[in-house]
């Protein structure tokens, strides 16, 4: 895919960013830390290798979820289907309370809440989906405009280097991966467990969300790779479609279904 040239990239191409980075790397050195690359890296070999990586054309998974919102609990099943490179279907059913949808095709991204209004995402909100969506953990680098190993720091009981990454769409986020087994622990608020071989690469089954008051844990009951996606699956529905070239309008435009 080729990408729009961001100021990152720019000032990248004009010899700006190189000092920033040397220096970052010449930091990272004095405190005996790996570099962000080093550690970023070492998670895609850790989890199977660039070669396992690349193989994976389409994934299915299917879960359960539990949340607990202000002391309420709530249940219910996800879906998600992903086809290289970005191409991303996520179904959330919460029980007696509807479905959420949330999708890319590769071009455009959306959502539908479960009241059935529409979102269709524009701007940066757009490129920071596009991104989120894409399939190959190996291809970090087309995704990344910078990576900085920070410092260690203890989480979930293991040792762990903090990475803190910025996309090319402008999006901080702080990585923590284990010293030991160079896995990704947690990411922002995102903790990440139960991590099982599938296909050749090793992904977690659990993902537990904390924030204030509001606490989600999705446990995956089987992720297939390589399989058959149901035809259409990320074709957007007619809604969507009367409302493309949303990147020309207002950044949130809401619909009935």
């Amino acid at each position: 895919m080729i990408k729009h040239a961001t100021l990152a990239c720019l000032m990248a191409l004009m010899g700006v960013c190189g000092p920033t980075l040397s220096a970052q790397r010449r930091n990272a050195a004095r405190e005996g830390l790996p570099t962000g690359e080093a550690v970023l890296d070492r998670y895609v070999e850790a989890t199977g290798g660039t070669a396992a990586w690349g193989k994976i054309k389409t994934y299915a998974a299917r879960g359960t979820f539990t949340m607990t919102m202000q002391g309420q609990p709530m249940s219910g099943t996800t879906t998600v289907y992903g086809r290289e490179p970005n191409l991303l279907y996520q179904e959330i059913k919460i029980d007696k309370a509807g479905t959420s949808i949330e999708a890319c095709d590769g071009k455009n991204a959306w959502e539908i809440n479960l009241d059935g209004e529409i979102s269709v995402k524009s701007g940066q909100e757009l490129e920071t989906a596009l991104e989120a969506a894409h399939l190959n953990d190996a291809n970090w680098r087309e995704i990344y405009a910078s990576v900085q190993t920070k410092g260690t720091k203890k989480v979930e009981g293991e040792d762990c280097y903090e990475v803190v990454v910025t996309t090319k769409a402008g999006k901080t986020r702080t990585g923590y991966y284990s010293k030991n087994t160079g896995l990704k622990v947690k990411e922002d608020n995102q903790v990440f467990k139960d991590y099982k071989n599938v296909g050749g690469v090793l992904i977690p089954f659990t993902q537990i969300t904390e924030e204030d008051n509001l606490k989600i844990s999705i446990r995956h009951r089987e992720i297939k790779l390589n399989v058959d996606i149901p035809p259409g699956t990320f074709e957007p529905p007619p809604e969507v479609k009367g409302m493309q070239g949303g990147r020309n309008r207002p950044a949130r435009i809401q619909r009935r279904r």
